[in-house]
């Protein structure tokens, strides 16, 4: 229900999670090495589309083997939630894909995603993708992504309107 935490122990869990407007706080109970969402590439690992705020919020997970058209690791569109401290890796068409949302991405490591063709996202690591309220990347160390046909290896904005991108390391990405 609304308001819940949701405490994840350690080990690999093949999901796709949907957090379907749930203001819930999914928490890894050990470090990112130690609790791996593995979304078999059977889509995004993560979505957030359905209006969720920031008190929906993803917490200290390595996102890894996600693919879909948008984004194989976190997919956002009209949705502000929160995302810290995760590990965001290995994931096919790109790391994070935000839509028209307002997400607050802080202290990730964004690293190893990949970006064939470009099919609506403009970076391997995270794409913001329309205006509206103020989307914020702040802290995050985003480094050796790559994508074919595509704008940027590490951040992409299409249309972005006023974004916050901050004390970010940004690395080694191709494009």
């Amino acid at each position: 229900q609304d308001g819940d935490q949701i405490l994840v122990s350690p080990g690999r869990y093949l999901e796709n999670i949907d957090f379907e407007g749930k203001a819930v706080t999914v928490l890894a109970n050990g470090s990112p090495s130690q609790v791996i969402i593995d979304g078999n590439n059977a889509g995004p690992v993560v979505t957030f589309s359905h209006q969720e705020g920031p008190n929906s919020a993803l917490v200290g997970f390595t996102i890894t083997n996600g693919y879909s058209g948008y984004a194989g690791g976190i997919y956002i569109a009209f949705s502000s939630p929160t995302i810290t401290n995760n590990v965001i890796t290995g994931n096919s068409q790109g790391g994070i894909f935000d839509y028209f949302g307002a997400p607050v991405i802080a202290n990730n490591t964004i690293s190893s995603n990949s970006l064939g063709g470009s099919q609506g996202a403009t970076a391997a690591g995270i794409t913001l993708d329309g205006a509206s309220a103020v989307a914020q990347v702040t802290g995050n160390v985003i480094s050796n992504n790559s994508c074919d046909d595509c704008l940027a290896g590490g951040i992409g904005l299409w249309a972005a309107g006023t974004s916050l991108i901050q004390n970010n390391i940004i690395r080694n990405n191709y494009s």
